[in-house]
């Protein structure tokens, strides 16, 4: 494991419930505090030990995994890798917190829950006065640590990380040390569920190029956006599609009025992309406002769009993730720094056309959006760090489900060729020995099926591949298993549905 795979770090896993008690009963005033000033489509909200949060992943029973930063000895000032599992209403099953005994400041950007061998894996970086370097950490659905190495070299983060069928995990970021163009390339790697790498490929121009998000796309390829200086005047918009292997098959650099940096992106029905994030306008160099461009599957933009909401010098509105809808609707959230920081979630058409907003301000000196995820039921959870002064920390919220359109009321127009992900009912439910699932794919995508019992654990892997179009179904033959409780989680692209299927005997 030579190159980028650099060292195993001395780390030490802490299961200390000190982490978590030191906010007890400020916690227990917050919640019913913000209960009551809570906006009205906001089912819940739960509050944690974590001091930052920034990654968001649902689990494979409902729940959900949250990644970010904690100052676990705070006479060393430095943060540690955390990541919180919690239930599907939002109630903390544990927490691990990953400390680097060598006190470096070490910070997760992206979580990745694992159908495929069963872990959760932690991507992101840790940095120090004399440089920094990239990490992933894979630990059990228990939270216990497996292992933690470094990777990229000098200067290198990870901000983002997607499952690998085969077992392992892809993370995307930079690096400097593994540079091939500039001084700093946008990095993307695989490595197997051992850490050793399998491949790794570097993107960018003669300048700086950075990665912050990633998806797989529908032709089983991948699409990174993030920012770059290496094309043409300023900072742009950075979009490189690849191919299974990430071998470059094309890329762009695309510019709103002023220096333009891509957070996070999603790929449309036809084939396109939408990148979000911000631009600083040039007359106002400490402001940022939000933007979003459009460009279609070959590259070409379409259209962009610019929304800002203060002119109050200073200011700040940026968007840091978005998702796609089957509708092809697209939803982004962030937030709005004005007189406070609140947390703002839009929707979309696919032309750029604002259909609501709504903010999130749940008290205090500013509520941070980071990350969310897009429920079976049209709900919303949302993460990020409230900020109330030494006691900040992370916060998790879910909304009531989006209904607009009618869109989470399912209408086939042509059953054949459905303009949604769409899973029926399991049947029968209950079953005795096998039961039929369902399911219509509105275009050929990845998808996979996976089984697992009540204590996360994988029991039967139903498919993993490329589908076409159309409707679908697959039966599970649970001989040998014994009675109970399953969860089926399907996965199509970047949607992620979990049914609840009950074996009698």
């Amino acid at each position: 494991m030579e190159g980028i795979f650099t060292q195993m770090i001395s780390w030490m896993q802490s299961v200390k419930s000190s982490v978590g008690r030191t906010f007890l009963s400020a916690l227990l005033v917050l919640v019913a505090f913000a209960s009551i000033y809570a906006q009205p489509d906001t089912a819940w909200v739960r509050w944690y030990g974590m001091h930052q949060a920034l990654a968001l992943q649902p689990s494979n029973d409902g729940g959900f995994a949250l990644g970010g930063t904690t100052n676990f000895n705070e006479n060393r000032r430095r943060g540690d890798f955390h990541c919180t599992m919690v239930d599907d209403s939002g109630r903390e099953r544990w927490q691990r917190v990953l400390i680097d005994t060598a006190n470096r400041n070490a910070i997760v950007h992206g979580i990745t829950v694992s159908c495929y061998d069963s872990s959760i894996y932690l991507a992101g970086s840790w940095s120090a006065p004399d440089g920094g370097a990239a990490l992933i950490a894979r630990i059990t659905m228990d939270g216990d640590s497996l292992w933690m190495f470094s990777y990229g070299g000098n200067r290198a983060s990870f901000k983002t990380s997607l499952p690998d069928i085969e077992g392992g995990v892809y993370a995307a970021g930079w690096s400097n040390e593994l540079g091939e163009h500039g001084s700093i390339d946008a990095l993307l790697i695989n490595v197997d569920d051992t850490g050793q790498e399998r491949w790794h490929r570097a993107y960018g121009g003669g300048s700086i190029d950075y990665c912050w998000d990633m998806i797989r796309t529908s032709d089983g390829g991948f699409a990174l956006a993030g920012q770059t200086t290496s094309f043409g005047n300023g900072t742009k918009f950075y979009l490189v599609k690849t191919d299974a292997n990430g071998e470059e098959e094309w890329s762009g650099a695309y510019q709103g009025d002023g220096a333009s940096i891509a957070s996070a992106i999603g790929q449309l029905p036809d084939g396109g992309f939408v990148m979000a994030g911000w631009y600083y306008p040039e007359e106002l160099e400490t402001r940022r406002g939000r933007l979003i461009i459009r460009v279609n599957a070959e590259g070409d933009e379409i259209w962009q769009r610019q929304y800002e909401d203060s002119t109050r010098m200073g200011a700040s509105e940026v968007f840091e993730d978005l998702l796609v809808l089957p509708s092809g609707d697209i939803v982004a959230l962030g937030f709005s720094l004005d007189s406070r920081k609140s947390g703002i979630l839009m929707r979309f058409t696919s032309d750029g056309e604002l259909r609501w907003e709504k903010g999130y301000h749940l008290g205090w000196a500013g509520t941070d959006a980071k990350a969310f995820v897009r429920m079976n039921d049209g709900s919303y959870a949302l993460t990020g760090t409230l900020n109330r002064g030494e006691n900040s920390g992370a916060y998790l919220t879910l909304t009531e489900p989006d209904t607009t359109n009618g869109e989470n009321t399912v209408v086939l127009l042509d059953p054949a060729f459905p303009s949604q992900f769409v899973v029926g009912a399991p049947f029968p439910n209950p079953f005795n020995s096998s039961v039929q699932l369902s399911y219509s794919l509105p275009s050929p995508s990845q998808t996979s099926i996976r089984i697992y019992n009540q204590l996360g654990h994988q029991v039967a892997d139903l498919y993993h591949g490329r589908l076409g179009a159309g409707q679908h179904s697959t039966n599970w033959d649970a001989s040998g298993q014994p009675a109970g409780l399953y969860f089926v989680r399907l996965e199509e692209g970047k949607l992620v549905k979990t049914l609840k299927v009950t074996l009698l005997r």
